[in-house]
């Protein structure tokens, strides 16, 4: 069995199918191995450590849809690269006085290069009263400025066990970055996901954003 990679590794997420479903494995990329002979490993349980907590079943189930969806339309073998992904919990949050919640929150990005655009979902799980989600810029343990809202409404929610917010981010929407800019940002650790309730206005989830390598292995149905 391959290593776990640490909190903020970019290791590779492989979709298989085994047993009439869907499996993320996110493992070390082994030299030379085949699409055909990864997915033939026996199945492992699914821990993409994003952020070092359990996100829960149903979270799992939803990335892979999500990841199926931020390819899509893709081919077996279809490799992209400029795909990034947040998972976002209560303990990342940086504050003076610890969040407690069982909320948790999920987010994927997807550049368009060719359309200067970058497509985004955002679910959420456990969460109510949300007033506000946006995606900040600044590392691990430090608080950043905002750099484009991912949802925004005029009254708390209620309970959210879903979609929070979904769409496409375009250059005027972002506040003084350019989409290279944020690119960039995502490569390198420095950009967050932060969710923000009327019981934590600061952000009662947040999560590092990190880049993946999606790779569409064969058999899997589109």
């Amino acid at each position: 069995m391959p290593p776990r990679p640490g909190r903020n590794s970019a290791g590779p997420l492989r979709v298989y199918r085994v047993c009439g479903g869907l499996c993320l494995d996110r493992a070390v990329e082994t030299g030379g191995a085949s699409a055909k002979s990864a997915a033939m490993r026996p199945p492992r349980v699914l821990d993409l450590d994003l952020g070092g907590e359990d996100m829960g079943k149903h979270v799992l189930r939803w990335m892979a849809a999500a990841l199926l969806w931020a390819v899509a339309p893709a081919h077996a073998g279809h490799r992209v690269l400029d795909a990034f992904v947040a998972g976002a919990s209560p303990s990342q949050e940086v504050a003076a006085t610890p969040v407690i919640s069982p909320a948790s929150c999920f987010a994927i990005f997807r550049f368009l290069a060719k359309e200067s655009k970058v497509r985004y979902r955002l679910e959420c799980f456990n969460i109510r009263g949300v007033v506000g989600a946006h995606l900040h810029l600044g590392s691990a343990r430090i608080n950043g400025p905002v750099v484009v809202p991912l949802f925004s409404t005029n009254r708390p929610t209620g309970e959210v066990d879903g979609t929070l917010s979904q769409g496409v981010l375009t250059p005027d929407q972002l506040v003084g970055f350019s989409l290279d800019d944020l690119l960039e940002a995502m490569r390198t650790d420095r950009a967050y996901v932060n969710v923000h309730t009327v019981a934590y206005p600061a952000g009662e989830v947040r999560g590092q954003v990190i880049g993946v390598q999606l790779t569409i292995l064969e058999g899997l149905p589109f």
